[in-house]
Parts: C-alpha cells; structure tokens; sequence
C-alpha cells in the first residue's frame, strides 16, 4: 500500500509495522489509515451495489403489477383500443410518461 511518511512527505510502497525507506521514520499509522479508509469505501461500494439491486428489483416489480393492473382492467373495459387508452391514462396518472 502507498503512504505518504509523515515525517519526510516520502510517497513509499509500505505496509504495517514498516519504517520509511528514506528516513526511518514509522509509517504503521499511515498505512493502518490508509487500509481503514480503503475498507470503508469498499463497505460503501458494497452498500451502494446492494441499493442498486433493490432499486432495480422495485423497478420490476412495479412494472410486473402495472401490466397487471392493466390486464385486469382492460378485461372490464375489452378490446384493444379499451387497453391502449387504459395505458396512455395510467401512463398520465403515474408519470410513467415514456416507459411501456
């Protein structure tokens, strides 16, 4: 992992318990720093793909109820033209404007 020492600005190839290549100094506290900063984005990339995931299942889902919702629908009224007008007042209802 590279740190920056502390002690002369040196950017080195360090790990933990390591001194500075350059001054001696000790980098142990730069690199734990630098791992526990490395671990808590890894931690947010893994939240935010989870998020994603969720998003897009929710995504589906409601697609698959709002086909639903106009079968049913479209049942009562029949026809063709009575489901495309059932689509275009949904699609207006919920500001799904573009999609499907």
């Amino acid at each position: 992992m590279k740190v920056t020492c502390p002690f002369c600005d040196s950017y080195i190839e360090a790990d933990e318990n390591m001194n500075c290549p350059n001054c001696g100094g000790s980098v142990s506290a730069e690199v734990k720093e630098a791992e526990d900063l490395y671990r808590r984005q890894e931690e947010e990339r893994r939240i935010n793909e989870e998020k994603t995931r969720q998003k897009q299942a929710e995504d589906e889902r409601d697609e698959r109820l709002f086909e639903v919702i106009i079968a049913a629908i479209a049942s009562v009224f029949g026809g063709r033209h009575g489901r495309g007008l059932l689509r275009i007042i949904l699609n207006a209802v919920t500001g799904r404007g573009g999609r499907r």
